[in-house]
């Protein structure tokens, strides 16, 4: 075996290390033989989903906050009419 061998032989384990390291962020079923583009496909993919799904989960959260923000001013002011979230 060459140097060069060893050294690319080297370098791929690096990069298999570096995908089943990244396969941990995804939580479905994962073989890391498939081919590394795929899987990096798939990691990358599953990552943007829960990413927006945290990004929906905020913006739910700061209109209810928002609203509770409202009620309280209007109770402070003495109205309680009801205000339609937006």
């Amino acid at each position: 075996m060459t140097d060069k061998d060893k050294e690319r032989e080297a370098l791929l384990a690096e990069h298999a290390q570096a995908l089943a390291f990244l396969a941990g962020l995804y939580c479905g079923d994962l073989t890391i033989s498939d081919p590394p583009m795929a899987v990096a496909e798939r990691i990358f993919d599953s990552v943007m989903a829960e990413r927006a799904g945290l990004k929906d989960e905020i913006q739910r959260q700061e209109q209810a906050l928002d609203f509770l923000r409202q009620s309280l001013a209007r109770a402070r002011l003495g109205t309680n009419q009801p205000q339609e979230l937006t």
